[in-house]
């Protein structure tokens, strides 16, 4: 669903740069893309039922040290994330809330960190930090839709 998402709305802006995409519940969309310079944060909703899509793209000014570490592509493990992974062999603490989407798509196409888990999880395979600023940012923009 995410990689007909960007193919769709994006396939143009996200060309020869990696990105990262966070959805909820494949209706709600985040793309950050990692553009020399600059960072363009696009969001994309799908879920009002009319086929009508609500997109805004907006310039991100922030750490510079949290925006490193999102696209630093040695931080994300290279096999896909759910449930049902060898990462939650043990179990989990916690997890509730809609379907949560999240991957690092590198310029070559690779995905890495790549999930399918839920809005809250424990353990969470990708960094503490990173995922609440994308949680953070949904539901910023949903706000305004």
């Amino acid at each position: 669903m995410a990689e007909t998402v960007v193919n769709t709305y994006l396939k143009d802006q996200v060309k020869g740069y990696s990105y990262i995409i966070f959805s909820s519940g494949d209706a709600q969309f985040i793309v950050l893309v990692n553009q020399t310079g600059s960072h363009h944060e696009y969001y994309i909703d799908e879920s009002n039922g009319t086929n009508q899509v609500i997109q805004y793209d907006t310039i991100i000014e922030g750490d510079p040290k949290l925006f490193d570490r999102m696209f630093d592509e040695t931080a994300y493990r290279k096999d896909y994330t759910s449930f049902r992974s060898d990462f939650f062999k043990d179990g989990y603490e916690t997890a509730s809330g809609n379907i949560t989407y999240f991957s690092l798509v590198t310029i070559d196409g690779s995905r890495l960190g790549e999930s399918r888990l839920s809005v809250f999880v424990k353990p969470n395979p990708i960094d503490a930090e990173v995922y609440l600023y994308f949680v953070q940012r949904l539901l910023a923009n949903a706000g305004r839709s």
